[in-house]
């Protein structure tokens, strides 16, 4: 069953592969809150209105708090992700970490942070993502992203291009190596039109069944989407992540992305 022990908020990717030098590349976005409710150990908000990141931590990259928001920006880590034999991409990213969010057995929870809006620009992503460890040096992802791909990019994956919503899955083991076979994803197509607010995603976990549906809210968190499948996630002590970054070169697909698609893995689109 799922323990949730750990919050990151990260650029780009969850930590799934080996961190890098820092980078110049350009890349920004900002959270204006973060909330974890439902589960018996009570509560948390975090509306970042006290001009001090605590009791976050920065673990990668550049965060800073200010004005209401958690900004995650460049300069950025670069870091890649490996199949252990000849896959090696980077990519950079910026992160913040909160411990013991939630646990497993203390009842379902709904996860969610809201971020200021924005259309991303082209390759760049932020999300949001559950990382229950499996056994030692073991890890599943489950991500909920807001993306921009170009046609290069969305081709590798069997998806079409422009603005979407992915959730996908993988297991890492040993950590920064994904497993064959192990990845689920699937796209949702949405406007830059449609973006009416500030971008909501949201995990709600399932305690009983050890499930985690993801929602996304494109005006503030009046209405939410709910296109995907429930992902599974057997697993003990684990992080809850926020991401958000850029590719290093145009053309590139994002480091998790590319990882997937070069693993043979295939994705499915929702259809609206």
């Amino acid at each position: 069953m799922l323990r949730l022990r750990t919050l990151t908020l990260l650029l780009l990717a969850a930590p799934i592969g080996v961190p890098a030098n820092a980078t110049h590349l350009a890349f920004s976005s900002d959270v204006d809150r973060f909330e974890v409710q439902g589960t018996s150990l009570g509560s948390f908000v975090d509306e970042f209105d006290d001009g001090v990141l605590t009791p976050w931590v920065v673990d990668d990259g550049t965060a800073t708090e200010a004005g209401g928001l958690a900004t995650l920006g460049a300069p950025g880590i670069a870091f890649s992700i490996t199949d252990g034999v000849s896959l090696d991409i980077a990519f950079d990213r910026s992160d913040i970490g909160l411990n013991d969010v939630a646990w497993d057995g203390y009842g379902d929870a709904v996860i969610s942070s809201t971020w200021v809006s924005q259309v991303p620009d082209e390759g760049e992503l932020f999300f949001q993502n559950i990382q229950p460890a499996l056994a030692s040096d073991s890890l599943a992802n489950t991500i909920l992203a807001v993306v921009d791909f170009n046609a290069a990019q969305a081709a590798l994956l069997g998806l079409s291009p422009g603005l979407q919503v992915l959730q996908w899955r993988n297991i890492d083991q040993p950590i920064g190596t994904i497993v064959p076979g192990s990845v689920l994803l699937e796209s949702y197509p949405i406007l830059a039109s449609s973006i009416t607010g500030d971008i909501v995603l949201r995990a709600s976990f399932d305690d009983a069944t050890d499930t985690i549906t993801h929602a996304f809210s494109l005006d503030g968190g009046t209405t939410f989407t709910a296109p995907f499948s429930a992902l599974q996630v057997d697993g003990g002590a684990g992080r809850l992540v926020l991401t958000a970054g850029t590719v290093p070169e145009p053309g590139t697909m994002p480091l998790v992305l590319v990882g997937l698609a070069w693993l043979g893995t295939r994705g499915r689109r929702v259809r609206s």
